[in-house]
């Protein structure tokens, strides 16, 4: 079975005139979405289902319940890449609620041979973005991006995002770093272990980490009150946006 648990370290590392920092743990989940059926473990783990913790097509790609991998498919196509299976490092629901920062879906070809990642980014605005690098040798090198949504209301939109990823093995690491044209810069890191998916370790889950994605939500928002505490002055908004469930927003 390729989905596995991935229990570790969120960081995040601001630096510029104010500086802040924090970790917290995080279990985050990898979803082969051709081993749907193989991951139903009744009330306590399901796919399009009620469950303790809950992975919904309805919280990624167009968001409206339609088929995730079908809108990858056709999203990658967009993009000139072909690929057929797709692994989604991502956070499921516990309890029914869902808040994703970041959805790294890995893309494979029909040889297993890593074609492109996608980066599904989610604001607290209701909104998000998707970042595709295209990867021509079958590894993920170093890539970089235009930022093109607004996540948080302490930087602007003008800057770059660095992204380095490894494949999710035994272990999996996720860098991303922000460079915003004042200087200032975010670093935002995770790393796991890899743990199978079973009862076992989905019942480990539950008992040390039970309101993980409550716990992200409100880890935000605390955050967020000690850096306007600490003066860092706030960004409005570019523009609204027609819809707050935009799929793939473009800031021009």
């Amino acid at each position: 079975m390729k989905s596995a648990l991935y229990p570790g370290t969120v960081v995040h590392t601001r630096r510029g005139p104010v500086r802040h920092r924090f970790r917290y743990s995080l279990p985050w989940f990898l979803v082969d979405l051709d081993e749907i059926e193989s991951l139903r473990f009744g009330h306590l783990f399901n796919v399009n289902r009620s469950a303790l913790v809950s992975f919904y097509d309805s919280d990624h790609g167009a968001r409206d319940g339609s088929s995730f991998r079908d809108w990858l498919i056709a999203k990658l196509i967009a993009e000139g890449v072909t690929a057929t299976r797709f692994r989604v490092l991502a956070m499921p629901r516990f309890f029914g609620y869902v808040f994703n920062p970041i959805s790294i879906v890995y893309c494979y070809d029909a040889n297993e041979v890593l074609v492109a990642v996608v980066y599904e980014v989610h604001s607290t605005f209701g909104e998000s973005h998707c970042y595709v690098h295209r990867c021509e040798d079958g590894s993920v090198a170093e890539h970089e991006d235009e930022k093109r949504l607004h996540v948080s209301p302490f930087f602007t939109m003008r800057g770059r995002y660095r992204f380095r990823v490894t494949l999710p093995t035994e272990a999996v690491r996720i860098g991303i770093q922000f460079i915003e044209e004042t200087g200032h810069q975010l670093f935002a890191g995770f790393q796991g272990e890899r743990q199978p998916m079973s009862r076992g370790t989905l019942w480990r889950t539950l008992l040390t980490a039970p309101l993980a994605t409550i716990g992200i939500s409100a880890a935000i928002h605390w955050e967020a009150l000690k850096l306007w505490c600490k003066g860092v002055p706030l960004v409005s908004h570019p523009r609204k946006q027609q819809s707050t469930k935009t799929r793939d927003v473009r800031h021009v």
